[in-house]
């Protein structure tokens, strides 16, 4: 099994990449041990998570569909389809490695990326003669020690035929999320029913591919060029729709009681120290129908491909109680506040009855969409291309004249859209990409209509060892579009992170024979506080012997480059100014890290290090807080396909020479082989707090057991 923190500490030659490290993983638990030791950033994890559900398929790939894949550089996926081009097919890419296109390592690193036959899951039978239908399910389950409830359960199925048509269904059994929401005119607030086990249809998805026409119903996301107008994929450089039948089980732990006293007392207050297995996930995409004509003839040579895209959906969205407002109660959209959330009696509905807190509502607006796209292609590398939509948001909660706050994903108005303009353009070592949008909203009686434009520059260079990588991007304040998922910085305004922000970011890597660096920098500014902010690493890898590989990093984060200093914080607010406003912290923070890996025939060690020096702020008498964690992860692999990891994580935060928070954590994870190619996958973790707020709670452990299916 690929360990996540020795494949993110190793090198090859030949193996640049624009990305924050080396990527090796093969579960999405590998991803979130990964970002926990911060060895990759929370874009990066989002991304990878994606693209390990959904799958690249080698014989079908675009060009940027195989540049997603991790480890690979420009020059590396043009060799790749040149070699497709001349022999028809890669299978599971195992040729690449025979004529030496990528090494083994590449080719083991990407794998657990790839869905062979329509993106059905690792292993699943590429379809053709003699195979006319494929499939592949996958589920899995966690439970934690004080869980006294059913466990949540995720069932994920994917099936094709080769004459075209495939299907995707994703079912879900929670516990915690709440039931439908009524308004109570009497109480002037939401009443919500209690959760309960409930066999959920999260997903659901039909397409039907055919040589220049597809067709796509049901549950699916959609995205277009450097994502600045629309994209809902995840992808880095999407170009169309995809299926959506992605549902998992979530790796962390909730608290059992989400009440609050109100007309009664909680129900549950003697549980809200019991910490339980948190729910199955999964992300609200579009419902609906999307078409697409693909690659058309134009031009009198008929050199020029045309793609044309059109897709409408009407969704459902839930949001979190703290986002709404009732407009019936207030004259002003800013002095609205969030209507309270109640808890709904299983008896007369005046009973008295206890609230919920920081809850999560679910279907309480739906979303209608359409949206279309034009794109003209020269080539595989050269393209232009225009998207649109628009949005309006209803609401589903009758009596109330519910809205949204600044901080919601939408705009407030509830009814917005965007149009665009991207092109790209590619010719030898040298890539560019372009994209520019402008948002509008709908005047309503509250609010006045706005708009914004938004621009993102993209050049990458890269040749068999090295690859650079610049990206600059500019958001006005008006720039509202919750579809934009472009490159940007993770501070947000009014919840969206590509709003109000003007920047530039470079990234890029090198590799010699046992020596390899990666680096990037990001500097960004607000146009309306002209705060300079920082964000930058360096990585260096020395492979000192055939079992010996060495690692080093440091960063350096600042979000105020003029005006920072120990009495600023990094993290949270800094408190409020004037008119009530939260203020942005202006500290810094400084890390380093050391790693090694010991490597054997069967298996591996990994060390790692890590020290970051933050700003704690005045409110910590100027005192800068020293974070510590220390990593060691052991595996192994057996002949029969058996995979064994154990890990041990000890972290620790200190102020004044005096441990603040300090943690243990532990895992052991076996995967097996069922068959030709199932398999079962069983992790047991554990976690306990010595010190610090959480230290008086008991110690943490949860089972997670999963199975693979393939037909």
């Amino acid at each position: 099994m690929a360990l996540a923190l020795l494949a993110l500490v190793e090198r090859r030659a030949a193996q640049a990449s624009p990305h924050d490290t080396f990527i090796d993983v093969e579960t999405e638990q590998d991803l979130y041990d990964a970002i926990s030791a911060r060895l990759i950033s929370s874009e990066t994890f989002e991304r990878l998570l994606e693209l390990l559900a959904r799958g690249v398929v080698l014989d079908t790939a675009t060009r940027e569909e195989l540049h997603e894949l991790p480890n690979l550089t420009y020059a590396e996926v043009d060799a790749m389809l040149a070699l497709r081009a001349q022999v028809g097919t890669l299978g599971n890419g195992s040729v690449l490695v025979q004529v030496g296109v990528l090494s083994q390592r590449q080719l083991d690193a990407i794998a657990p990326f790839l869905g062979r036959g329509g993106s059905l899951g690792k292993g699943a039978a590429a379809l053709g003669p003699g195979v006319p239908f494929a499939a592949w399910a996958q589920v899995g389950s966690r439970v934690s020690r004080q869980d006294r409830e059913a466990p949540p359960v995720a069932l994920q199925l994917r099936a094709q035929t080769s004459s075209g048509l495939s299907l995707g269904l994703g079912l879900a059994l929670t516990r915690h999320r709440l039931g439908a929401v009524v308004f109570d005119p009497t109480r002037q607030a939401l009443l919500a029913t209690p959760p309960e086990p409930t066999l959920t249809v999260a997903k659901a998805t039909l397409r039907w591919d055919a040589r220049w026409f597809s067709a796509l119903a049901g549950s699916y996301r959609v995205g277009f060029g450097q994502r600045v107008t629309f994209d809902d994929t995840g992808a880095d450089q999407p170009s169309g729709a995809v299926q959506d039948d992605q549902v998992a089980v979530d790796g962390g732990l909730v608290r059992a009681c989400k009440e609050g006293d109100a007309e009664a007392p909680s129900s549950c207050a003697a549980e809200r120290a019991r910490l339980v297995t948190s729910d199955v996930r999964w992300r609200e995409g579009l419902w609906g129908v999307a078409l697409a004509a693909r690659q058309l003839p134009v031009g009198r040579s008929g050199a020029g491909l045309l793609d044309l895209h059109v897709w409408a959906s009407l969704a459902p969205r839930s949001v979190a109680s703290h986002e709404l407002v009732n407009l019936r109660r207030c004259e002003a959209l800013l002095d609205c506040e969030a209507p309270s959330v109640l808890r709904r009696p299983t008896g007369p509905l005046l009973s008295p009855t206890s609230r919920y807190l920081a809850a999560r509502l679910p279907a309480m607006f739906s979303e209608r969409m359409l949206g279309g796209n034009v794109t003209y292609a020269r080539d595989r590398r050269s393209h232009l291309g225009v998207t649109g939509y628009v949005s309006r948001l209803h609401s589903l909660v009758s009596g109330a004249e519910l809205a949204l706050q600044e901080g919601a994903r939408w705009p407030t108005t509830g009814r917005f859209g965007a149009v665009g303009l991207s092109l790209a353009r590619g010719r030898g070592a040298v890539d560019v990409g372009a994209e520019v949008a402008r948002t509008f909203e709908q005047a309503t009686n509250q609010r006045a209509g706005s708009g914004g434009l938004g621009a993102v520059l993209r050049l990458a260079w890269a040749d068999a060892r090295r690859e650079l990588e610049v990206v600059g991007r500019y958001y006005e304040p008006t720039f509202n579009n919750p579809y934009a998922r472009s490159v940007a910085a993770a501070d947000e305004l009014q919840g969206q992170r590509a709003r109000d922000e003007a920047g530039v970011r470079v990234r890029g890597a090198w590799t010699a024979t046992r020596l390899s660096a990666r680096a990037g920098l990001d500097a960004w500014a607000s146009p309306t506080t002209l705060v300079p902010k920082l964000s930058s690493y360096l990585r260096g890898e020395w492979q000192t012997s055939a079992r010996w590989r060495l690692g080093l990093s440091v960063s350096y984060d600042d979000k105020d480059l003029l005006h920072g200093g120990r009495d600023e914080c990094f993290e949270g607010t800094s408190g409020v100014d004037a008119r009530g406003e939260a203020l942005a912290c202006r500290g810094a923070r400084r890390g380093g890290a050391a790693r090694a890996v010991l490597l054997f025939p069967t298996g591996a060690l990994v060390a790692q290090a890590s020290h970051d020096v933050v700003d704690a702020g005045a409110a910590r008498r100027s005192e800068r807080r020293h974070d510590s964690s220390v990593w060691l992860i052991a595996s192994a692999h057996t002949q029969n396909g058996v995979s064994l990891r154990a890990q041990a994580r000890y972290r620790e935060a200190s102020l004044q020479g005096q441990p603040h928070d300090r943690s243990v954590a532990a895992a052991v994870e076996a995967r097996w082989p069922m068959r030709a190619a199932d398999w079962v996958r069983v992790r047991l973790d554990g976690a306990a707090a010595l010190a610090g707020p959480a230290a008086r709670a008991p110690a943490t452990a949860s089972l997670w057991v999963g199975y693979e299916l393939v037909y």
